[in-house]
């Protein structure tokens, strides 16, 4: 809602400004709705990706160690590619280069200590989360507290605390590490800013108690990007913060230790070979730049639409790309609403409330563009979670402000007075409360219900499913694995939930196509299998196993340790059909398909006989 200069509102007199919030109301607000939203994530129990991590730390994995360091490390040199598709822990037609290698010590070292301290106990773990949590909320009521004045600060920390982008991190323990990186990335900006001295009036600290927390905020700086990527957003949000109070060229001088450090720490990282090559689901803005930015293009707002509006940006990842767009679509007019808002605003916001709302934004913004080589997932958004509150509470409570304001009052303007004017606030108001303080919370209560039933689910499944003779050796296929949680998750859930029918000596997903397939035996020792129909459909998740530019093609053939795998036709670089021959006659081979929401075993075809499967969604719906 532009104005002109005339219409914007008056600066408010030295009587009305607010006072700086008091450190005890920004600890209770912050603490208390933080601990209050998160008590839904207490009971999501374990879900997917921490059924393999306590796993590997029970050591239910013979001859894949890990260490209490490296659960994020997937194909590690010691158990590398290659291994993991020959004990079918990886799909057969997984690409040989494929390299998931995720530098989270800190992270690793914490899910281990829940399961030295706790076992199997969830719900300890899940407190452990919301510690973390807390942590967060607290360190970052201390910024609002120096960047804000009282009322909006105690509604920022409400804001954040409050915020959906917890729901996820919070439910599946698997995503801690993005709590972890973001409680140490608010602690690192705050001991930045005491080291300044930056109560708001550009003091500076004196030199040696300056130094001391500059030393802090750099160790920790390294904290957070040794939990997680997702720590790279510190560095954006130091940077925007020394530049909005320095200008450009003094705030990058101001801000050298911390581009030093993420610099030393990207070339290690890329040295000690960590990071995602050989997949599609990951993209590394190093090795395909222009994909990367293409992602970001859309990523960026649809990952904005959670932050301002409180949609859940995960759906994009789900619904593919027609949702990715609307959400894009959506985000991108929030953000300028958001701009527009703060600019009718005009000097109803303080100077100083200006600057750290602008350096904390700018930072959040360029944090975001490193946060979209994976799919599209709000689990990413505590660290700019924490900008974003910041400037919500200031559009909010100003305009508050600005509404109440009694016609013909000492700071009343035309546009207070007039009605449509007043009006035009008042919607604003509205709309801002109602995703802030309405969507944003309801989603935050509402997703870790999801995470719980995806993890229920997947006990179900382990449960359910029958495997056939395969309990004490022999091998398990699967025909159709469209959805992850059968192809990734299912082996896990059948070895953490019922050891007893996880006895076979490796599951294998033969497809993952979402179609109709027909498994023809031509031989006693050859299987054919097609995918039926013109079309070659596929979903995000079998692009997690091979890079755009390594299709499958006719001929390839993949040696393993019981049987052969060829390719005979592909379609858009995905198999329509394969070979698999086995030299045993598939002794000792057992069958499972997707049918009727569970996993059924099936007899192998009598040769010349096929077994036609329909395609039927998945637990997650894929």
């Amino acid at each position: 809602m532009p104005h002109t200069q005339a219409e914007l509102p008056t600066p408010p007199t030295a009587g009305d400004t607010p006072q700086r919030a008091s450190a005890r109301s920004i600890a209770w607000a912050a603490l208390g709705v933080g601990a209050l939203a998160s008590i839904p994530s207490w009971f999501a129990g374990f879900s997917s990706d921490d059924l393999s991590h306590r796993l590997l730390l029970e050591g239910a994995l013979p001859g894949y160690a890990v260490g209490w360091l490296g659960l994020y490390d997937f194909t590690s040199p010691s158990l590398p590619t290659g291994a993991l598709i020959e004990r079918g822990l990886l799909p057969w037609f997984t690409q040989p280069e494929l390299s998931l290698r995720f530098l989270r010590p800190i992270s690793s070292f914490s899910l281990a200590l829940d399961d030295a301290l706790f076992g199997r106990n969830a719900l300890a773990a899940h407190l452990h989360s919301t510690l973390w949590m807390l942590g967060l909320a607290f360190a970052a009521g201390q910024l609002y507290r120096r960047w804000l004045s009282a009322r909006a600060a105690v509604l920022a920390s409400i804001l954040l605390a409050a915020s959906p982008v917890f729901g996820i991190p919070l439910s599946w323990l698997a995503s801690r590490h993005t709590l972890i990186a973001a409680t140490f990335g608010a602690l690192s900006l705050w001991s930045w800013l005491r080291a300044d001295g930056a109560h708001g009036d550009g003091v500076r600290g004196d030199g040696g108690s300056g130094a001391r927390w500059r030393a802090l905020s750099l160790a920790c700086l390294a904290a957070s990007l040794l939990s997680s990527e997702s720590g790279l957003v510190t560095i954006a949000l130091l940077v925007g913060h020394a530049v909005a109070s320095a200008g450009l060229r003094r705030g990058l001088r101001r801000a050298a230790l911390p581009i030093g450090t993420a610099s030393a720490y990207l070339v290690a990282y890329a040295a000690l070979g960590y990071g995602a090559r050989g997949s599609a689901f990951y993209v590394s803005p190093f090795e395909a730049p222009l994909a990367y930015l293409e992602g970001a293009a859309l990523g960026v707002p649809a990952l904005a639409s959670e932050l301002l509006l409180g949609l859940p940006s995960v759906a994009a990842g789900m619904g593919g790309r027609p949702v990715l767009l609307v959400l894009a679509a959506v985000g991108l007019l929030a953000a300028v609403g958001a701009y527009l808002w703060q600019r009718a605003l005009g000097s109803e916001i303080e100077p100083s409330e200006r600057r750290a709302l602008a350096g904390a934004c700018a930072g959040a913004l360029l944090g975001l563009v490193a946060l979209t080589g994976a799919p599209v997932s709000g689990r990413v958004l505590p660290l700019p979670a924490l900008a974003t509150a910041a400037l919500a509470a200031v559009l909010l409570e100003r305009t508050w402000r600005l509404v109440r304001r009694k016609p013909g009052a000492a700071r009343a303007t035309a546009q207070t007075q007039a009605p449509r004017g007043r009006w035009r606030w008042w919607i604003a108001l509205g709309l801002g409360a109602l995703f802030q303080l309405g969507l944003s919370p309801l989603m935050r209560l509402a997703l870790p219900g999801q995470i719980a039933a995806s993890g229920a689910t997947q006990e179900k499944l382990a449960r359910e499913a029958d495997v056939g003779a395969c309990t004490r050796g022999g091998s398990l296929y699967l025909v159709n694995g469209s959805d992850p949680t059968l192809t990734l998750y299912a082996p896990a859930a059948l070895l953490f939930y019922t050891p007893e029918k996880a006895g076979a000596e490796r599951f294998r997903a033969l497809s993952m196509a979402p179609a109709e397939q027909r498994l023809t035996r031509t031989a006693p020792e050859t299987l054919l299998l097609e995918v039926i129909g013109e079309e070659r459909p596929s979903t995000a998740f079998e692009g997690l196993f091979r890079a755009p530019g390594s299709p499958l093609e006719p001929g390839l053939r993949v040696s393993l340790p019981e049987l052969t795998a060829t390719v005979e036709a592909t379609r858009f670089g995905l198999f329509t059909r394969a070979r698999f021959e086995s030299p045993s006659a598939f002794a000792a081979t057992c069958l499972l398909v997707w049918r009727n929401g569970k996993l059924e075993s099936e007899a192998l075809p009598a040769v010349g006989a096929s077994l036609v499967v329909q395609h039927q969604p998945g637990p997650m719906g894929l």
